[in-house]
C-alpha cells in the first residue's frame, strides 16, 4: 500500500523516510528510534522525546545525498542542539540553491559503534533483483568491496556474501573492537531480499549503512531509501548487433558482452 500510494501521480518515486521506515519494520528489519519532523518547533519537541545523543538529516523528495549538501548533524544532546541543527540543515539546502527541496528533518536516535555494511537490492533488466552486500559507510567508496547475488537468494547465500575478504575481517572484529552479531546481520540481509522479491514496485532499495553491534544486541538500517516504480523491472536492452569476423586457424580473441549494465554498487 506505501508503494501504490508513492505511485498514484508518478510513475517513479523515492518513498519519503517515515514510509520507508514502516516498510522496514513491516519486513522485520530493526531501525534506531526517530521522528520525521516537518517544522523546526516539531523537530525540537521530537528531541524531547528520544535519547541522546542524536542525529538530524535533510528530508527531501530530490536531495538524497544529504551529506554533500551538509545535510546531516550528529551529536545532538538537547532540543536548543536539534533546533540549531534544523537552522544549519536548511541554511546549506538555501546555499546549495535548492531551497525549495527542504522538506524537514528526520531526528534519530544514535546507534554505539558499530560494524557498517552496505546491503541493497536493484532490479536489472538482464539478472532480475540483484543483491549487493559490502563494506559500508565512510569505507564503502575507498575499497568498493561488494559481492552480488541474483534473487532470490538462501540463508547459504547470504552467509557466502558476509564470509569473504575484509567484511569478514570487520565482522570478526579488528583492531580491539567486538565482533559483531553476525546472525542478526544474516538476518536483515535475507529479509532485506525477501521484501524486494515479495514487493514487484521496488526497483531499488539499499540500507547504507546497515549497523552491526556486538554479539546479542542486533542489526540495525540506520539510513535507508527505496525507489519505486509502476513498471518493476527495467526493459531489457536490445541486443547486440551481431558482427562477423573472418580469422587464421593460429588467431585468438576474447570477447566481452557490453549488452547490459551492472548494478551501481
Amino acid at each position: 500500500e506505501l508503494c501504490a500510494a508513492a505511485l498514484v501521480e508518478q510513475d517513479e518515486a523515492w518513498l519519503p523516510p517515515a514510509d520507508v521506515e514502516r516498510l522496514l519494520a513491516a519486513a522485520g528489519i530493526r531501525t534506531p528510534r526517530s521522528v520525521v519532523a516537518a517544522t523546526r518547533a516539531d523537530a525540537m519537541r521530537a528531541a524531547a522525546t528520544l535519547t541522546p545523543p542524536l542525529a538530524a538529516k535533510l528530508v527531501s523528495p530530490v536531495l538524497l545525498h544529504k551529506t554533500d549538501v551538509g545535510g546531516v548533524a550528529l551529536d545532538l544532546w538537547t532540543p536548543d542542539d536539534v533546533g540549531a541543527a534544523w537552522d544549519r540543515i536548511a541554511a546549506a539546502v538555501a546555499a546549495a540553491g535548492r531551497p525549495d527541496a527542504f522538506a524537514g528533518v528526520h531526528v534519530q536516535e544514535l546507534l554505539p559503534p558499530g560494524v557498517e555494511i552496505l546491503a541493497g537490492v536493484e532490479a536489472d533488466a538482464v539478472f532480475g533483483r540483484v543483491l549487493a552486500v559490502g563494506v559500508g559507510g565512510a569505507l564503502a567508496e575507498l575499497v568498493r568491496d561488494v559481492a552480488f547475488r541474483v534473487c532470490p537468494v538462501t540463508d547459504l547465500d547470504v552467509e557466502e556474501l558476509l564470509d569473504r575478504g575484509r567484511l569478514r575481517r570487520l565482522l570478526a572484529g579488528v583492531r580491539g573492537r567486538p565482533p559483531a552479531d553476525v546472525p542478526a546481520v544474516r538476518e536483515a540481509v535475507l529479509r532485506l531480499a525477501q521484501l524486494a522479491d515479495a514487493v514487484p514496485a521496488i526497483v531499488e532499495l539499499e540500507l547504507s549503512p546497515l549497523v552491526a553491534l556486538p554479539p546479542g544486541e542486533g542489526a540495525y538500517a540506520v539510513d535507508a531509501r527505496v525507489r519505486v516504480s509502476r513498471s518493476g523491472l527495467p526493459a531489457p536492452p536490445p541486443p547486440p548487433a551481431q558482427t562477423a569476423w573472418r580469422m587464421s586457424a593460429s588467431s585468438s580473441a576474447v570477447i566481452r558482452s557490453s549488452g547490459c549494465g551492472a548494478p551501481k554498487w
